[in-house]
């Protein structure tokens, strides 16, 4: 299957105070580049969607090898932005949804997500029994995908469609790991 991730980076961060994109992480990097660096690692093809007004955050990750889409709508919350990362990949055959301000998933991870979507399926990553990201959507949830507004993300559609979630059990606490506020910047135990 040809799979993409999505990367959503384009919040205002407000919960954490400051723009934590571009906070340094353990180690040094920036945490979208970390983040960015690790959805890389794959070897799948990553888009981060971003808020107009991050070229030079662009220019970046670019750099790296990702691509970049700035989201118009980014202001009116986090659907809008998956929403408008989906326009961008209507010929794969699946995406991997994740959140730029998880930088301590493992590539591993991502590649277990990718290896266990199929057609009409969704795979989500467990630790333990609790659920995280990046959550694998077969094409046939583009539509659901590409409607998503509001502060939104694809919880619902998760829920809606609870018989075709295939877990995927993983070894990594990154999946979990949401950085938020500046005390969840110290690196996960797994």
């Amino acid at each position: 299957m040809n799979i993409t991730i999505i990367l959503l980076a384009a919040g205002h961060s407000r919960r954490f105070g400051t723009d934590k994109r571009h906070v340094l992480l353990p180690g040094g990097a920036p945490l979208l580049q970390r983040t960015t660096e690790r959805a890389l690692a794959s070897d799948l093809p990553v888009l981060v969607c971003l808020r107009p007004g991050d070229e030079e955050l662009a220019v970046k990750l670019e750099k790296l090898g990702a691509q970049t889409h700035y989201c118009a709508l980014a202001d009116r919350g986090m659907g809008h932005s998956l929403a408008a990362g989906m326009e961008r990949i209507r010929d794969q055959d699946g995406v991997l949804i994740a959140l730029g301000d998880m930088p301590y998933i493992k590539a591993s991870s991502y590649i277990e997500v990718a290896a266990a979507l199929a057609p009409g399926t969704i795979a989500v990553p467990q630790y333990k029994g609790t659920s995280g990201h990046p959550v694998g959507f077969s094409r046939d949830y583009f539509p659901d995908l590409a409607s998503i507004t509001g502060d939104h993300g694809a919880k619902q559609l998760i829920r809606r469609n609870g018989n075709a979630v295939t877990p995927v059990a993983v070894t990594d606490t990154g999946i979990l790991a949401d950085i938020d506020r500046p005390a969840d910047i110290k690196m996960p135990v797994s």
